[in-house]
């Protein structure tokens, strides 16, 4: 139980899309996580988040240390701010995990990390468009009057698929205007989506195992997972915490600079 003077860690990862939050525990585990759209005023979802981790006994007393990462990292008022690919990388080495190549599919942007023994080697952004990403599935899913569920109940009814090619989101939507035309069932024309989404992933860079999945379109359309593993032939799992893998990261960083540099403590 935490003093009401102790320090107390949010990690904060601010999306193009939501805004993840997570309180670290025991054993670099979540002892609780929060999630929200993100709107217009990231210092007005800081107030929001604080206020429903007090109101859930998650954090006591005033003493509350930010880490943040994410699009919107440099809005707000923090201890420490990083970019999302360390603190992607801090999130698996704190998890435990080594050795692996991590695939984050976020809303805005897709990054493949190469992790070995722990360091960061390489990574690789995707191309300044929105294929590849949730927002090119939010997108689709619009057009088709769908919500997230269906789409992966659908897309679990066929093992087979109706490729699509196009590169632009925009483009993507005529494309499957053609493909209603044409009478394509909708079990293979969204694991043609997902497909499409892996399709871009592997155009990025190598994926070489082990390798993990990680993000909100990951934790929320489990099919991607399966068509990684189906369609690319990648013996991908899913990573801890997918959603707030980046949060927990910077959560723990900031945990660890407050106690080495303000406190001067060995750990």
């Amino acid at each position: 139980m935490n003093k009401s003077d102790d320090p107390q860690f949010i990690g904060l990862d601010l999306g193009s899309s939501y805004i993840k939050a997570v309180v670290p525990g025991a054993a670099n585990q979540p002892a609780a996580t929060f999630l929200l759209r993100t709107g217009y005023s990231y210092s007005g979802a800081l107030s929001e988040i604080t206020a429903h981790f007090k109101h859930n006994g998650a954090i006591v007393g005033d003493n509350v240390q930010i880490g943040v990462t994410g699009y919107g990292r440099d809005q707000c008022d923090a201890l420490v701010r990083k970019t999302e690919i360390f603190a992607l990388a801090e999130g698996m080495k704190r998890s435990g995990i080594f050795d692996a190549t991590l695939v984050d599919i976020g809303g805005q942007d897709s990054k493949v990390l190469k992790i070995r023994q722990g360091k960061l080697i390489d990574h690789a952004l995707n191309r300044r468009c929105a294929a590849g990403t949730g927002s090119y599935l939010e997108f689709l899913s619009f057009r088709l009057n769908m919500d997230v569920t269906e789409m992966n109940r659908l897309a679990g009814m066929e093992s087979d698929y109706h490729p699509l090619n196009s590169f632009c989101t925009v483009f993507a939507g005529t494309e499957i205007l053609d493909c209603i035309k044409k009478q394509i069932s909708l079990p293979k024309l969204i694991r043609g989506m997902y497909a499409s989404v892996a399709e871009r992933v592997r155009e990025m860079t190598s994926l070489e195992a082990p390798v993990y999945l990680s993000g909100g379109v990951t934790a929320h359309h489990p099919q991607l997972l399966d068509v990684f593993k189906t369609i690319l032939g990648v013996d991908a799992v899913q990573a801890p915490h997918p959603q707030y893998l980046a949060a927990l990261g910077i959560a723990l960083h900031a945990k660890e600079h407050y106690t080495h540099v303000i406190k001067g403590e060995n750990i």
